[in-house]
């Protein structure tokens, strides 16, 4: 069978359900992955790119993506931390893939660049961290030198919680 007239059909493109090309739209999906990459050879993406294939894909659900994100970002203050809460798993799961995407370096500079413009939160572990440092150091302004943040502080619980953790740690 000539498999070229439909590498970029649509009806492809959608239809993992359709089980003579199940293994061809996990292929495609795969050429795809490995040119975001940044991985795929050459060669190889010159082949497809003479017979059509369609790249497109994965980009436009990119910028779908991070059009939620600026849309999450608007609606909650600033921040670009996705919490578990949020009624969208999926923008949860992909700002941490994008994370994971940039600390292994396979994320496109691109899109990095885009992220970095909006002050994406590239680590959020450790931007929680450098908060409640920040609010342990105005405790200790506030409290004379003290950093003994009680367990049960009441007038900063996280903080307290904070503390206990780093205590323990």
């Amino acid at each position: 069978r000539d498999w070229s007239s439909d590498v970029c059909s649509s009806d492809l493109v959608g239809s993992k359900k359709n089980s003579e090309y199940r293994n061809l739209y996990k292929w495609t999906g795969r050429q795809r992955r490995r040119q975001t990459q940044g991985v795929l050879e050459p060669h190889r993406k010159k082949l497809l790119d003479d017979i059509g294939f369609d790249w497109g894909i994965y980009e436009n659900n990119w910028n779908e993506m991070y059009r939620r994100l600026l849309v999450y970002k608007i609606e909650h203050h600033g921040d670009t931390k996705v919490t578990r809460r949020h009624h969208d798993p999926r923008l949860r799961q992909w700002v941490n893939a994008q994370r994971l995407n940039h600390k292994s370096g396979m994320i496109l500079p691109e899109h990095a660049s885009l992220l970095n413009s909006i002050g994406f939160d590239w680590d959020v572990s450790s931007t929680h961290w450098d908060k409640m440092y920040a609010r342990l150091v105005a405790y200790k302004t506030e409290h004379g030198g003290n950093t003994n943040v009680p367990d049960k502080y009441n007038g900063d619980p996280k903080l307290a919680y904070w503390v206990g953790t780093q205590r323990d740690s």
